[in-house]
């Protein structure tokens, strides 16, 4: 529930934006994303680094929850994990973001 209450969040948040706004606020995450990396004060929990690892090993792998032959759904499976961690980021970069003020 607090996961759908947060999807629609984001969804209204950049509902009326452009993409080249979106591109924006992305690489805008991806810099302030770096930094986090960069900045030796800061520890990632222990989830993100383990998370990140095998959702690429996932993605990258060719046995799938559904099989890509199958058509839509086969693409549909890796596209909703990459927004997952993409919502998991973009959450943990907001948090970041909102305690160095």
């Amino acid at each position: 529930m607090a996961d759908q209450r947060r999807i629609h969040k984001l969804l209204d948040e950049r509902r009326g934006t452009t993409a080249a706004d979106a591109a924006t606020g992305i690489l805008d995450d991806l810099r302030t994303l770096w930094g986090m990396v960069r900045d030796p004060r800061y520890r990632f929990p222990k989830w993100v680094p383990v998370t990140i690892l095998l959702g690429l090993l996932y993605l990258m792998s060719p046995v799938d929850i559904i099989p890509d032959f199958i058509p839509v759904l086969g693409t549909l499976d890796d596209a909703g994990l990459a927004a997952l961690f993409a919502l998991a980021l973009r959450d943990l970069v907001a948090r970041y973001r909102a305690g160095r003020r």
